[in-house]
């Protein structure tokens, strides 16, 4: 039970959705030193049935000796396995992804020498080990050191204080078309998956898409089914402003609510895409008091009046049961 603790806490750090090789790396160094010390010491879990004869209401049973005899091989079976998850990548390329992750960043409140300083050596390296899949798609590799300097700047300038919360794609999505090059270089650190989770959270997500009664979705009704589920932020921090201003200005027919009715003030907001809620509700309370006076006294009568209306709302008759 003692050695789950360490594992539940790697486990949990391999299935997060940025994680960037090196930082696992750094998880499975520490998860084999915790775990290294059960080998000849007690764990809280251990102390717990050390010295029992029984335990939830379970006799235990067994020997000291052979207790420790198989915690030995245990241990050393586990930490074989975590040593051994990289041993095909080369040390120093799977060292230098650091640099993807920016909670290893130094602190704006940092030494300017310990700032300017910090990825130089990790870019060189990536260079140097990727330095055939960066020619071949004409990536400038003497003009990857001097744009992540000036990268790392703006950075720091626009973001120091909220490193924490930045990601990859802002930054690229900002700075990409100005320094083409060290984008490049982020983008394939970033396409080195450290696990398998993504790809086991997408075949799980297919499989809840397409059942067997939607087993005619064409493959980019899939797709795109599946990078919204997969891409798109948490229903708590979607904003859907911009999804609702490109609902209201697209369609051929009118929107419910929108345009019937509607004063030029109100519909200048929504050809814009930006409706006003007041407008919107005050336009639906005026269709509504006119559905009302178009009403006679006989339909809310209480001998079980009935109208018949036509496709186009118009009231055809009244009659009496």
């Amino acid at each position: 039970m003692d050695v789950l603790t360490p594992l539940k806490t790697l486990s949990l750090s391999i299935q997060k959705r940025h994680s960037t090789v090196a930082g696992l790396q750094a998880f499975i160094l520490s998860a084999c030193d915790a775990i290294r010390k059960y080998k000849t010491s007690d764990g809280p879990y251990l102390r717990e049935v050390s010295g029992k004869d029984s335990f939830c209401d379970q006799k235990l049973s067994g020997n000291l000796a052979s207790f420790e005899a198989v915690r030995g091989k245990v241990v050393d079976g586990i930490q074989d396995t975590l040593a051994h998850r990289f041993e095909d990548a080369n040390p120093e390329a799977v060292k230098a992804t650091v640099i993807a992750d920016f909670n290893q960043w130094p602190q704006k409140e940092s030494q300017d020498e310990e700032i300017q300083g910090y990825g130089d050596a990790y870019i060189q390296q990536m260079v140097s080990h990727w330095r055939y899949n960066l020619e071949a798609n004409d990536i400038s590799i003497h003009e990857v050191e001097p744009e992540w300097t000036a990268l790392k700047t703006h950075i720091y300038q626009d973001h120091g204080n909220e490193l924490n919360l930045l990601n990859w794609q802002t930054v690229i999505g900002k700075y990409g078309s100005t320094y083409p090059n060290i984008s490049a270089l982020i983008d394939l650190v970033l396409s080195l998956s450290p696990s398998s989770t993504d790809c086991e959270r997408g075949f799980s997500q297919m499989k809840l898409i397409k059942t067997d009664i939607r087993n005619k979705l064409s493959n980019q009704s899939l797709t795109d089914l599946m990078t919204i589920k997969l891409e798109a932020p948490d229903v708590g921090e979607f904003d859907p402003t911009d999804s609702i201003h490109l609902w209201n200005k697209s369609g051929k027919k009118c929107r419910y609510g929108v345009g019937k009715g509607m004063s030029e003030a109100a519909q200048l907001h929504v050809d814009l895409g930006e409706p006003s809620a007041a407008l919107l509700e005050g336009t639906m309370q005026e269709e509504d008091s006119q559905s009302v006076h178009h009403m006679s006294e006989s339909d809310f009568s209480d001998e079980g009046d009935y109208m018949e209306e036509s496709t186009t709302g118009t009231i055809l008759e009244t009659a009496d049961i």
